[in-house]
């Protein structure tokens, strides 16, 4: 059986024209549409032959999501793994709101850039935010849990950032306190009333 011949050397070459791609395409959505954004301007700008880009990121949909993985890296609480992130707390959730939304702050468009590519999710396993608001979401039925998440799901989300901020004036911090101030309000909501999410039979109405 013929060994496979690793190149430490090698590896680390390709690892650093990755990084190098990475980094150029988060310059250019500065300026540049995401749809605009060509694996030929790309590779352009990196110095890299478009084979190259091609190589790393088949497609514009793996560009995306490894750079939402380097953000996500940046952003998140030292040590946690974002593919099974099993310490993350209640607090580490907020915490994260903060950094996302103070980093969307300081660069905009690109954030904006992401809205318009949608992506898979590589998350494996149940999402952060049930690890974060575990003890107010495992009493509640699986429709109703899946519903919650949704909910928390958006108000930490880039679009949330954006209405507030694009749409009402809102600088980060002003923006975080009111989307954490939604989270909490329907944690408490749910903590009181498990059953809130319900739907109402008739009876159920005032």
């Amino acid at each position: 059986m013929a060994r496979t011949y690793r190149s430490p050397l090698r590896e680390s070459q390709a690892l650093a024209t990755r990084a190098r791609i990475l980094d150029t395409a988060w310059v250019l959505l500065r300026t540049t549409r995401a749809a605009d954004l060509t694996f030929e301007l790309l590779a352009a700008e990196a110095q890299v032959s478009v084979r190259t880009v091609y190589r790393h990121f088949p497609r514009a949909d793996d560009l995306f999501l490894a750079l939402s993985d380097r953000l996500f890296e940046k952003l998140g609480a030292e040590g946690d793994d974002p593919q099974h992130p099993t310490r993350y707390t209640r607090e580490d959730g907020e915490a994260l709101i903060r950094r996302q939304f103070a980093a969307m702050q300081a660069d905009p468009a690109v954030f904006r850039a992401f809205f318009a590519v949608p992506t898979r999710s590589r998350i494996r396993g149940p999402h952060p935010l049930e690890y974060m608001f575990a003890s107010t979401l495992a009493p509640l039925p699986p429709e109703e849990r899946r519903m919650a998440l949704g909910l928390l799901d958006l108000l930490g989300s880039p679009y949330a950032w954006d209405v507030l901020h694009a749409n009402w004036g809102n600088d980060a911090d002003q923006s975080s306190r009111a989307a954490l101030a939604g989270i909490r309000a329907i944690l408490d909501m749910l903590a009181r009333d498990p059953r809130a999410l319900a739907p109402r039979l008739p009876e159920d109405e005032p």
